[in-house]
């Protein structure tokens, strides 16, 4: 009895260990758990994504708190047809980088036009 629940400890161990190491990632702007299409994986996968997707989501949800109700329309547009162009995507990593890359640089031009400097919105 007492070597069966050696057995099982060292087994035990060994699963929770493996599972603690494939649970996904919550370093993304959305929980990784729920990631289904194709570029929320590729996001989930690979850090440098998930860095990009936490700076367009502080970039973007600093804007919406601090712009005025023309340039959080003009924002609110520019991150439908962000979303749309980064989910054709799909898995190409090259593809989405570029895709946030972009989005970025068009929020914080945005932001230039109201006296706002993205390098002072935190990360």
């Amino acid at each position: 009895m007492f070597a069966k629940s050696l057995l099982k400890t060292p087994l035990v161990a060994a699963a929770l260990i493996l599972a603690g190491s494939t649970l996904p990632s919550q370093a993304a702007s959305f929980n990784c758990r729920y990631a289904k299409s194709p570029v929320e994986v590729a996001i989930c996968q690979n850090e440098d994504l998930e860095i990009l997707d936490e700076r367009m989501a502080s970039v973007y949800f600093t804007l919406k708190r601090l712009l005025p109700g023309d340039g959080r329309a003009q924002l609110k547009r520019g991150q439908n047809a962000f979303i749309a162009r980064r989910n054709a995507c799909g898995y190409n990593d090259g593809c989405i980088d570029r895709a946030y890359q972009n989005r970025i640089n068009r929020m914080c031009n945005l932001a230039n036009d109201y006296d706002l400097d993205c390098d002072e919105f935190g990360d």
